[in-house]
Order: C-alpha cells, then structure tokens, then sequence
C-alpha cells in the first residue's frame, strides 16, 4: 500500500510597520500592526494512485453451457453420483480473465480448461458429485454481476442407462428395442427420459416418432419442464408440417 505524500504548508508570517523619527517612541508605545491572518494555507497532496477509479463493469456475455442432461434456464440437470464434464462458450476474448467457484464453498476452486473457439472463450469444468452450484465472475473485464447456474440430480431409468450403453456399443436397433420394451413400466420423470432417448434414437422420419414427440411434449407440461416442452412441441411442429398435417 503507497504511503500518502506529507502535505506542505506555508505560514504567512506577521509584519509590524513602525513609524519613523521622533514618531518612534510614541510608535513603539501604540504600534500600528498589521496583521495577516494565522491560518496556513496548504498545498493540496497529489491523489493517491491506489485510489484510482475502476473502470466501469461490462453485462455479463452471452454464453452456451453444454454437458447438461437437461438444462432448464439455469437449472443444470445432471445424472446422480456420476462426474460430468460442462462445457460453458462465452461470448469473450480468449485472454478475458474469469473466475470458477463451485458451490458449496467448501469445495476446492476448479481448475478449468480454457481455449479460444469460436469467436470467444471456452471453459470446461469437472462437475463432482457433490457440487450443487457453479458460479462465475468476470474480473477482466468487471462483470456488473454475477453467473450462476444451479446443478440439480436425476436418477437415470435402468433402461436409459441401458440403452445408452447400446447406442455407445454401436448397436442401435437393440437400444431402441429396449427402450421400447421399458416404456409402459415407466412413469414421470423417467418415461420423459426414455421417450425422449427414444426420439432421438429413431429419428425425424420414424412412422411412430410423431406420436412419441407429442407424448414428451405433454408429459413435460405435466411435470413442469419448461425446457423439454418447448423443445418437444417445436418438434412436434416441424414434424406435422413436414407431413403435411
């Protein structure tokens, strides 16, 4: 920290005018002072550099955040007890300095991977089991607030996780009949799971893909995904237009 420089003063001294010749005496006796005033008057110190304004903070850049089974606004949706990886794209320089905190705080800081892509700066976080939260600041440049999204936990269907371990091996169709075989013994939240691993896996042109879009649409209504219901019933639409319906 700058030590601050001692101000400087200057005293303006007192001036006494006496008289002259034989007016000395009497002078001495009722001297006519002058007097200017007492105070000092002080030289202003310089302004101390530490004290410098910061610079004005910028909003906070527009951004993508993939690796999220779900995502629901900020609600990251993930699977329980796994490690994920999120990879977050934000609309910034690649030398833009920002800060990774993982909620709760007691958790050690990340040590995010970060490259230039795109047109701005990629990060990539390891997501534990345990973290309930992430949360990023801009420092350079000053964000004007904060980043936050909110990890939530899903229990992934058996046949979900199934299918997807057959889908990795290459082998589709079996994917796509297993899920088919689990779906009436499914409900809530995992029946949207697995109608929606099912969409995907059959494709747009798929006889029954249609019907299968409208029932994830409605069953994310119920359930209040707002994401998975705006995503299904887009679908849904370009689906029966394409069929002409």
């Amino acid at each position: 920290m700058s030590r601050s420089r001692p101000t400087r003063c200057i005293r303006v001294r007192r001036f006494v005018r006496l008289g002259r010749g034989e007016r000395r005496a009497r002078t001495l006796l009722a001297p006519l002072t002058l007097l200017v005033s007492l105070a000092s008057s002080c030289e202003a110190a310089p302004p101390d550099p530490d004290s410098a304004q910061l610079p004005p903070a910028v909003a906070v850049p527009r951004y993508e955040l993939g690796g999220c089974r779900t995502l629901d606004g900020p609600r990251c949706g993930l699977r329980a007890g796994r490690e994920a990886e999120l990879v977050l794209w934000l609309d910034l320089h690649a030398a833009a300095e920002v800060e990774v905190e993982l909620m709760p705080a007691t958790l050690a800081r990340p040590l995010p991977r970060t490259q230039a892509v795109a047109g701005g700066q990629q990060l990539r976080v390891v997501i534990g089991p345990r973290v309930e939260g992430l949360r990023l600041r801009g420092h350079s440049p000053r964000w004007s607030e904060e980043l936050e999204f909110r990890i939530t936990r899903e229990r992934v269907p058996q046949a979900v996780e199934r299918a997807e371990a057959l889908e990795a091996s290459g082998d589709t169709a079996a994917a796509i009949a297993a899920l088919r075989t689990a779906l009436p013994q499914l409900a809530g939240r995992e029946r949207l799971a697995a109608l929606q691993l099912l969409r995907k896996l059959l494709g747009p042109g798929a006889a029954e893909v249609v019907e299968l879009t409208r029932a994830a649409a409605e069953l994310a209504d119920e359930l209040g995904r707002t994401r998975d219901g705006v995503e299904a019933g887009a679908s849904l639409v370009y689906l029966l237009i394409q069929r002409g319906q």
